[in-house]
């Protein structure tokens, strides 16, 4: 099958992937700093992304923040969507290049349907989610004969999706598209460790994430499964719990500023 051509960058596009990159940085930033509060015990209880945006949305302006966020992760996810389908980044159509484009494909569908949701809480028809969902979905699977391979499957996508991460931080193959040359070497310096940061805390929630589903599937328990909430949940257990969230809140709030920062460079 024939891969569709290379999409010329119009202004427009570039004006969604800017916006895009804005709102993701906010949704980002502001993940961090709920996160940091539960550090210092101003928060009960881990929330996902969608239970953050939530809250916010009851907070004075907050809808309309909400709903700012929302226009800009659909501009993100079309810029994904360029990127995975049309090339727009010209990233080519060598194996590993297509493994990318096929990642911003996912990461389209994802941040897609996270807009969606903020779209909902600012139309009022939104409710905080919860971990019973993935539960619930989880349960279904492992009634069935194969499920829990399927269970399994899941889990070992999260591990392998980590290992990217680790992989693309160690390499520092992220600054691709955040060109620094010319620029102060403190500035390289310190917009590298922003990246390398976040994307490591991004994969070792991973991690968790991909482990939480391996024993659910293994044991044959679906409350064993969970995504980012039952994973903060899992890193906050004492000894060294808050030390642990106190570094995820600072990874969140590095991948937050390394996304806003992002929007001062070329796209290509």
């Amino acid at each position: 099958m024939a891969l569709p051509p290379a999409l010329p960058l119009s202004p427009w596009l570039i004006l969604f992937a800017r916006f895009g990159y804005v709102a993701k940085g906010l949704v980002l930033l502001i993940v961090g700093i709920y996160i940091a509060e539960l550090v210092v015990g101003q928060s009960r209880a881990p929330k996902d992304i969608q239970g953050v945006l939530f809250d916010l949305a009851t907070e004075p302006f907050g809808r309309l923040l909400v709903l700012g966020i929302s226009l800009g992760l659909f501009g993100y996810t079309l810029w994904l969507f360029a990127r995975g389908l049309f090339d727009a980044d010209q990233q080519g159509r060598k194996p590993m290049a297509l493994l990318r484009r096929a990642s911003c494909l996912l990461s389209g569908l994802t941040y897609g349907a996270l807009g969606c949701f903020a779209a909902s809480v600012v139309a009022g028809e939104g409710t905080a989610p919860t971990e019973a969902a993935t539960r619930g979905w989880t349960a279904l699977l492992l009634r069935s004969e194969a499920g829990w391979w399927l269970v399994m499957l899941a889990g070992a996508i999260g591990v392998v999706l980590a290992v990217n991460q680790f992989v693309v931080a160690g390499t520092g193959m992220f600054l691709q598209f955040t060109p620094l040359s010319g620029q102060h070497r403190y500035l390289r310096r310190g917009v590298r460790w922003l990246g390398q940061l976040g994307i490591l805390v991004r994969g070792g929630l991973f991690l968790v994430v991909g482990w939480l589903f391996l024993q659910a599937g293994w044991r044959h328990d679906a409350h064993l499964a969970g995504g980012l909430q039952k994973a903060l949940m899992v890193l906050g257990y004492p000894p060294l719990g808050l030390w642990v969230l106190g570094l995820v809140a600072l990874g969140f709030m590095a991948m937050g500023l390394y996304s806003l920062i992002q929007t001062r460079y070329p796209l290509i």
